[in-house]
């Protein structure tokens, strides 16, 4: 059971600035290419803003801040955002709103997810703020039927205030099924059959108040006294399951969230075929988690933090490996971090939390990074990527 959000907000730690800092005005990778299809009728920024932060995630940021962090992604050329009410129990959601208020309202896709629906606490002393450092008065309950997941979209909408979202997340399941994956209390049953919440991402995507619809799938670690393996498998079940639900005639989800399961530490979905079966599907990917909750931000330093925990020495190894090669051809290790998920085609874009305008600068200097092909082929001839893994190469000319 993860406590914290299911993609990576941890870019506002310390990271390297690169050199040469390139032009503010558009998501630019390799100077070509800006935007990935994410759905039929959706197209998605290589980078994407992670709303965690702005729900208070690790320490509490004001309005004013928080709503100029949005600005600035803006102005520089961001337009995927993706939030949830989990994400400060309402206050991620109810800032980027605010924020994207300014801007007309075709010019940004927003995402936002359902699974969680929020309710009022009325006495503050006992409020619990459930693993943020701030947020709205509210409280979580899992709900995954067909009439839950109507309210959750209603109830985002209004919080959000722009009239409409382009996409749905299923929220991460895994803590709605009980102490484990492994002893479910029905998150999976409710999900599926003619009263489930799938067929109202299906109704909802036919009747175009979305465009498109997806799920989260988590870190594959090991928790709870299970392994990593066992957690490996309970994603590949699950992504199975997600594509059994699609009903006779309709293409299946339009993509996955996939976090921390495809990075420079961990490419457990590639290994395990998760992403083969999405390219297969033309499934695409919307990938969080590349900083592996920071140690590829921060790189090698003491407190480096991997997937929440301390890092072992093992990880700690393995980055100043990675950190030598970044070092020999003058490439921050965050920019290999954030631009290497987009080596693979079904990848449509790599979010990032973001809590201050500063942030958001250097995240779109870091996506802008040139990383010559000779890069990867170094970090794969010393072992530390899978021979055959895809990697970025810029367009041809």
């Amino acid at each position: 059971m993860l406590l914290y959000p299911c993609f990576d907000a941890l870019f506002h730690l310390s990271i390297q600035t690169p050199r040469s800092p390139q032009s503010h005005h558009v998501v630019n990778l390799f100077e070509k290419e800006q935007r990935r299809t994410l759905a039929p009728s959706l197209e998605a920024t290589v980078l994407g803003f992670g709303g965690a932060s702005l729900g208070d995630l690790f320490y509490k940021i004001s309005n004013m801040q928080a709503l100029a962090t949005v600005e600035k992604a803006v102005e520089l050329g961001i337009t995927y955002f993706d939030t949830a009410p989990w994400y400060g129990l309402g206050l991620s959601e109810a800032r980027i709103g605010l924020g994207l208020s300014a801007f007309p309202r075709d010019e940004y896709q927003l995402s936002t997810k359902v699974g969680r629906r929020l309710t009022g606490h009325q006495n503050a002393e006992t409020w619990d703020p459930i693993g943020f450092a701030g947020g709205l008065q509210n409280d979580r309950e899992f709900a995954y039927e067909y009439d839950d997941f109507m309210r959750h979209y209603e109830d985002s909408v209004q919080r959000l205030g722009t009239g409409r979202v382009e996409a749905l997340v299923i929220h991460d399941i895994e803590e709605a099924e009980g102490e484990t994956p492994l002893h479910p209390r029905g998150a999976r049953a409710n999900l599926a059959g003619p009263k489930g919440g799938y067929r109202a991402l299906e109704q909802l995507r036919a009747e175009g108040k979305i465009k498109a619809f997806g799920a989260g799938i988590n870190y594959a670690v090991g928790t709870h006294n299970h392994t990593a393996d066992t957690y490996r498998q309970w994603n590949v079940d699950y992504f199975e399951f997600l594509v059994g639900l699609a009903s006779e005639g309709e293409r299946p989800l339009d993509f996955v969230l996939l976090a921390g399961t495809h990075s420079l530490l961990n490419y457990s979905a590639w290994e395990d075929g998760i992403i083969a079966r999405c390219a297969e599907l033309d499934i695409k990917v919307v990938l969080g988690g590349a900083f592996g909750t920071g140690i590829l931000a921060t790189g090698a330093v003491a407190g480096a933090k991997y997937n929440y925990e301390d890092a072992t020495e093992e990880v700690l190894a393995k980055v100043r490996k990675i950190e030598a090669v970044c070092k020999t051809f003058e490439i921050p290790i965050a920019a290999a971090a954030l631009q290497f998920p987009l080596g693979s085609k079904v990848v449509a874009t790599v979010i990032a939390g973001m809590a201050t305008p500063h942030e958001v600068v250097r995240a779109v200097d870091t996506m802008n990074v040139k990383i010559p092909p000779e890069f990867w082929t170094t970090l794969k001839s010393k072992g530390l990527l899978p021979a055959d893994i895809p990697v970025p190469s810029p367009p041809s000319a």
